[in-house]
């Protein structure tokens, strides 16, 4: 059993394998949800959150590499964990190297796939901390450039006469200003983002 209930979305194309996975899972302690197919996935992932996303690799329409490589460029920091079959080594390959968290050969054994869910939330979430602290030091440079250029401006505008030089420093100022607040909802945006496989995104 696990400690906190982990949200997991099964994606696969064959319904026995689904109803398997989830029946596994759920013994395990871990809340289900199941998809038929990437593009199914996907429309589940616009409604609702997880924590990891277990996905067959070789499906029709949309492949299993396919499906990951989508939700990669959605939710960047939501972990997937591809099902394999023996054989296909420079897939599980080509998984890892655009980002996988990890993949596991069929037959699936039960305790070896908590075994890697465990281990995926817990690296996803350490990098989700590191990203979420850089982006929160780039608001904080940016709030902090702002005030010393507010007290530029509320010194040119506390002069009964500017010269070029006031000029020029409160419009280089206000430039500086406008960019900080165009950037902010930005930078907060890509902070949800971050947390959108958690939290939502996003």
């Amino acid at each position: 059993m696990v400690d906190s209930v982990i949200k997991v979305l099964v994606v696969d194309d064959q319904k026995t394998m689904l109803v398997m996975v989830e029946q596994m899972l759920r013994r395990a302690g871990y809340m289900v949800q199941a998809a038929e197919g990437g593009d199914a996935a996907l429309l589940v992932l616009e409604h609702d959150c997880f924590d990891i996303v277990i996905t067959d690799l070789i499906m029709p329409e949309m492949s299993g590499l396919e499906f990951f490589r989508a939700v990669r460029a959605r939710y960047p920091y939501l972990p997937v964990i591809m099902m394999t079959t023996e054989g296909v080594p420079d897939s599980a390959v080509e998984f890892i190297q655009a980002g996988g968290a990890d993949f596991i050969t069929k037959p699936i054994d039960d305790k070896k796939l908590v075994q890697k869910i465990e281990r995926a939330i817990v690296l996803t979430s350490a990098d989700e901390l590191t990203a979420l602290k850089e982006i929160m030091k780039v608001i904080k440079e940016a709030c902090n450039g702002t005030e010393r250029q507010l007290q530029t401006v509320g010194a040119a505008l506390g002069k009964d006469v500017l010269d070029k030089e006031d000029l020029r420093g409160a419009e280089v100022a206000i430039k500086h200003i406008e960019e900080v607040l165009k950037s902010i909802p930005v930078m907060i945006a890509t902070k949800e983002h971050i947390k959108g496989g958690s939290d939502k995104a996003v």
